[in-house]
């Protein structure tokens, strides 16, 4: 249905209709509809020779447009009639390249790949068709890790901006692409001259969002940049799911829980939609590490085995990694539960999932979150020998990952992996080893105090003057502010509190 359609969109109106043809004759009878009505607002009846079928689409718009009695000035307008191709063949692979793009499968992105190396091998003047192409290149390096896909990306990106320099839409693609490749100074350039491009474009402000977070790997204030870029990503287009994990891992990062469930239940209510071509993992995952820190122990499990069960049936780019990092969330479950056997047979599960997907994004630092709750679970169960061996090696791991802010990744946040050694640290007895990793995970950017307050695995430090000293510095810091989600985030919450 059209109007449906359009209302999933956030559409005001939405062009439907026919054509009919005969021979290389083309008649196109199209109908403006508003979404919120269903009321047909325009029509138009357009004649014309099927080879010049780009002109018949300007010629639609055009019409439409003068029914609505919208004015638009010159050199707009020229942007506007101006054709991404000539050639309806290229077009016709572009458009199938984008969907299957947008369903960011592994296999959905390799036939998408196909299609716009089609597209550009028909048209080498096609700047879409390129920055689809290096777009693509730059998602399939979610699960390759492949260098050679973030340059190829780069490369065909910085392609379709020669070809148009105008053109917003591969400054976001090019944001990302530079993420990942460690320059992330570069990064935050190309995605804020992707908003100044096309502020409209919810890409750009959410890549420019996920730039800045890999930035507060360093430089905690980022955050703040970070909230901000993905509200406003919320405000052009609320159905772009990742913005909502993105705002619930800042959410959970800072102790506001409220705001997580907030946030990450909109990613839930978006993704259920049966009609939806692109959904986002991850919402299970990490609303079971909400209830968790929350304590409410039985809806985390619920949480986490959903998850599970969710990703096993799906092709998603993020599978494998969140995968292993849901079986880290059980395991966190399961230690402070008392069942460290339960807890060591999920951090296994992690494990042999790493090393089966050694390609996955994030791959050492899910490593490092592996194997220091592994050095945790067998503290708990007593072989305090295995648990040091495996914290050794966490620690090792640790030092590499914290030299590459660009393999940031969901629930594996340098600051996380420093919480996590504290964990196995303190069932080691190291009181003072558990003490210098929480604080080096809040000068990295961990700021849950009420999480630091009330884990039942720092129970024997919270005497220690150390331990209160830091509760109370993380206290005084400053919260991140949510101020586009004013009035959403329910009544009585902590996120409604700090609006």
């Amino acid at each position: 249905d059209a109007v449906e359609i359009g209302r999933q969109l956030g559409a005001r109106w939405i062009i439907a209709g026919s054509f009919q043809r005969a021979g290389s004759r083309l008649r196109i009878t199209p109908r403006l509809v508003e979404t919120a009505t269903g009321e047909v607002v325009a029509t138009a009846k357009v004649d014309g020779e099927w080879e010049n079928v780009f002109n018949l689409q300007d010629r639609v718009v055009a019409d439409l447009m003068q029914a609505l009695e919208l004015q638009v000035d010159s050199s707009d307008m020229e942007r506007i009639a101006a054709p991404e191709t000539q050639k309806l063949e290229a077009y016709e692979l572009y458009a199938r390249g984008r969907k299957r793009f947008h369903e960011l499968g592994k296999n959905s992105l390799e036939e998408a790949r196909q299609c716009f190396e089609k597209a550009v091998g028909l048209d080498s003047q096609y700047q879409m068709a390129y920055s689809g192409l290096g777009a693509t290149y730059a998602m399939r390096y979610v699960h390759r890790t492949d260098p050679d896909d973030l340059a190829r990306a780069v490369s065909y990106l910085e392609r379709a901006i020669e070809l148009d320099s105008e053109l917003g839409e591969p400054y976001p693609w090019l944001c990302y692409a530079y993420m990942r490749q460690g320059k992330v100074e570069q990064a935050i350039q190309a995605g804020r001259r992707g908003v100044q491009a096309q502020p409209d474009l919810v890409q750009a402000h959410y890549f420019l969002g996920a730039a800045y977070i890999v930035g507060a790997e360093t430089n905690p204030h980022q955050f703040q940049d970070a909230a901000e870029a993905f509200l406003r990503a919320s405000e052009v287009d609320p159905r772009w799911e990742p913005l909502w994990l993105c705002l619930g891992e800042i959410a959970l990062n800072f102790g506001d829980y409220s705001a997580a469930e907030y946030f990450l239940r909109r990613l839930q209510e978006i993704g259920s939609a049966a009609e939806r071509l692109r959904k986002f993992v991850g919402s299970d995952m990490m609303l079971g590490s909400v209830w968790l820190r929350h304590g409410d122990r039985a809806k985390s499990l619920e949480s986490y085995r959903l998850s599970l069960d969710r990703l096993t049936a799906c092709d998603h780019m993020y599978r494998e990694a969140f995968l292993a990092l849901t079986a880290c969330g059980l395991g966190d479950l399961h230690l402070r539960e008392g069942k460290p056997d339960a807890a060591l047979a999920e951090y296994r599960r992690a494990l042999r999932t790493v090393k089966e997907f050694p390609r996955m994004l994030g791959q050492e630092r899910v490593l490092t979150r592996t194997t220091s709750g592994m050095a945790a679970g067998y503290a708990a169960s007593g072989d305090m020998t295995r648990a040091r061996e495996l914290f050794r090696e966490a620690a090792t791991r640790l030092e590499s990952v914290q030299a590459k802010p660009q393999t940031w990744i969901w629930e594996a946040s340098t600051s996380r992996l420093y919480h996590s050694q504290a964990v196995a640290l303190a069932r080691l007895l190291d009181a003072d080893g558990a003490l210098d990793q929480l604080e080096r995970a809040v000068t990295g950017g961990w700021r849950d105090a009420a999480w630091l307050q009330t884990d039942p695995e720092f129970i024997a430090l919270r005497e220690k003057p150390r331990f209160r000293e830091l509760l109370e510095r993380l206290r005084a810091l400053p919260a991140v502010r949510f101020a586009s989600a004013r009035g959403q985030l329910g009544s009585g919450g902590e996120a409604t509190q700090r609006l």
